[in-house]
This record gives C-alpha cells, sequence and structure tokens, in this order.
C-alpha cells in the first residue's frame, strides 16, 4: 500500500501559488500586501527583457529581536516585503538578519519565475551592505558541488540559510551577482543626489 498525498488544486493566481509552497517560502513572503502580489506580473515582464535590475536587502536585530526587509527595482515597478529574522538568541547577529532579507528576495524572484514558466534574459544585482553575509555567501559559492559542503562548513553559524541562498543561485535561470553597497549612504548625502543601489 502506498500512501500518497492528494494533488494540488491548480492555483488561480500568484499568491495562491504562494500558499501552495514550503513553509518556509510563506514564511519568507507573507508580509506581501495584495498591492505587491499583483506586481508579480509587473515583476514577470521585466524579467523577460534583458534589463538590469537592482534588489537591496536589509537587517538588523534589536532587543534579541531580528527582522529583514527587501526591495526589487526594475525600471518604474518597486516590491518591497519584509518580516522576521528567527534563530537561535545566541546566533541571532545583523548579518542573519541581512541573509534573511537576501533569502527573501531570491525567493520571491525564483517564485515568479516559476508561477509563469519564465525563460528570463534579465540580470539581477543583489546590494548588500553586510561584509560578513556577503564574504559567507562567496565562500560558498567557491565551492564547485553543493554536496561538497563538508562538516566544518554545516557547523558555520547561518549554514541553514546561506546554503538556501546558494542552492537558490544555482537553481535561478537568470544572472546574479551579489555587490558590496555601503549602507546609510542617506545619513550624509540628499536622497535625489544617491545612485540607485545606495
Amino acid at each position: 500500500l502506498i500512501i500518497t498525498d492528494p494533488p494540488k488544486p491548480q492555483p488561480t493566481d500568484f499568491w495562491e501559488f504562494i500558499e501552495q509552497q514550503s513553509f518556509l517560502t510563506r514564511h519568507l513572503l507573507f508580509t506581501l500586501s495584495p498591492p505587491l502580489k499583483e506586481k508579480a506580473q509587473l515583476l514577470a515582464n521585466h524579467l523577460e527583457q534583458p534589463i538590469l535590475i537592482h534588489a537591496a536587502p536589509d537587517g538588523g536585530v534589536k532587543m534579541e529581536t531580528g527582522a529583514f526587509g527587501w526591495f526589487l527595482k526594475a525600471h518604474d515597478t518597486t516590491i518591497s516585503g519584509s518580516g522576521p529574522a528567527d534563530g537561535n538568541k545566541a546566533d541571532l547577529d545583523p548579518a542573519r538578519a541581512e541573509l534573511y532579507g537576501v533569502l527573501a528576495v531570491l525567493t520571491y524572484v525564483h517564485a515568479v519565475i516559476r508561477y509563469y514558466t519564465l525563460a528570463p534574459t534579465a540580470t539581477l544585482h543583489v546590494h548588500c551592505d553586510s561584509d560578513s553575509a556577503i564574504d559567507t555567501i562567496n565562500t560558498f559559492l567557491q565551492i564547485d558541488e553543493f554536496d561538497e559542503f563538508a562538516t566544518t562548513f554545516r557547523c558555520q553559524a547561518n549554514y541553514d540559510l546561506v546554503a538556501e541562498i546558494v542552492h537558490l543561485i544555482d537553481l535561478l535561470p537568470i544572472s546574479i551577482e551579489i555587490r558590496k553597497e555601503k549602507g546609510h549612504q542617506d545619513a550624509n548625502t540628499e536622497l535625489n543626489l544617491l545612485t540607485l543601489p545606495a
């Protein structure tokens, strides 16, 4: 006797598709408000154009509570999201919160590509102001095969998030670059004088 789960109904819209995904995907994207959910179609249109799309994740920890936020900018379309950065209090630091933001924005792009069955030609630049997060991601990306992650890597802080990020970068049919961007530049420079990544 083989017991299988009943087949999932065909989703009628993008949000219903999200609700059928894994707990992690739903957790990362649950704060998208209805207008932002509708922008998935706009992002899908941009992804199939040879343009540069900017993403900016951020995260922080205050009073042992972590949170992340992110936004995507493609031409005149802006999409954003936010959520809690979970983890053991001993491990919860700004880098972990930042990694949650990176993972959330990549998860959203992946969901849009899957739902609309796209063949994207756009390029995605993810602008991050955390040296620790960028260094950790790049270290894992230098490993040729995911299966070669040794125990040393699996025991590192934030391995769970970085492994998901690296898996998505490998999985996504789009050129992705994680770029260092100095944070909080608006503290010393007028917003209208800053570049879009800043």
